[in-house]
C-alpha cells in the first residue's frame, strides 16, 4: 500500500535532494545578489533611500537618528569652542553626522544661517532635530555658550543610544530563541509525522 507522505516531510525532502544537486547554484547565486547589493548601496540614491529607511525602522530608526544627533552635536561643539565661524563649523560638522537624511535638514539650515537667521527655527522646521535638542540649542545661542550645550546634547544622546541598544538586544535575543525554535519544530514534525502515521496504518 502506497502512503503519501506529508507536506512538511515533502518539503524537506525536496530541499534536501534540491540542494544535494544544485548546492553550486544557490553558493553563486547567494555570492551574486550579495555583491549586487553591495554594489547597490553604494549608489547615492540607493544611500538617501536606505538613510530615510533607517529612520523609520522600529527601534532602529531611533538608535539612527540619535547616533546621528550625537555625533553632529559633538563635531558642531568642538568646533564653535575652536572658535571656528559658525556657517563652516555647520558645513564641516554634517558629513560627521553619517546620515543623509540629517545631513540634508543641516544643509537647509545652513541657507538660513547664511542669510542671518539663528540655527535653532531652521532646526524646528526641518523637522528630522527632536524638540528638546532644538530647545538647548536655542538657550546656547542666546546665553552664548553653543558649545557646552551642544556637548551636553552629545553625552545625552550617547547614554540613550546605550539604552536603545541594551533594549534591541532584549528584544532580539527572545525574538532569536523562538524563531529558531520554530526551526527545530518543523523540521521535527517533518521526520516524526511519516512515522506516526505508518504506525497508525500499522495498527489498523
Amino acid at each position: 500500500m502506497k502512503i503519501e507522505l506529508p507536506a512538511p516531510t515533502r518539503m524537506l525532502i525536496s530541499a534536501s535532494n534540491f540542494l544535494k544537486s544544485f548546492w553550486w547554484v544557490v553558493i553563486i547565486a547567494i555570492m551574486a545578489l550579495v555583491s549586487l547589493f553591495n554594489y547597490w548601496r553604494k549608489t547615492p540614491a540607493a544611500q538617501k533611500l536606505l538613510d530615510r529607511l533607517k529612520f523609520r525602522l522600529p527601534l532602529f530608526g531611533t538608535l539612527t537618528r540619535k547616533l546621528s544627533i550625537a555625533r553632529f552635536s559633538r563635531t558642531f561643539g568642538t568646533l564653535v569652542d575652536g572658535g571656528i565661524p559658525i556657517l563652516q563649523a555647520l558645513n564641516i560638522a554634517k558629513d560627521t553626522a553619517g546620515n543623509f537624511v540629517v545631513e540634508a535638514a543641516i544643509e537647509r539650515v545652513s541657507v538660513n544661517v547664511k542669510e542671518g537667521e539663528r540655527i535653532a527655527k531652521p532646526l524646528r522646521l526641518s523637522g528630522v532635530f527632536p524638540p528638546v535638542v532644538i530647545h538647548m540649542i536655542s538657550v546656547g545661542e542666546e546665553s552664548g555658550r553653543l558649545g557646552p550645550m551642544l556637548y551636553r546634547i552629545a553625552e545625552t544622546y550617547d547614554k540613550e543610544t546605550r539604552v536603545v541598544i541594551k533594549t534591541m538586544m532584549t528584544v532580539l535575543e527572545p525574538l532569536i530563541i523562538v524563531v529558531l525554535a520554530g526551526v527545530v519544530t518543523l523540521v521535527i514534525l517533518a521526520m516524526l509525522l511519516p512515522m506516526l502515521e505508518t504506525s497508525a496504518l500499522v495498527n489498523m
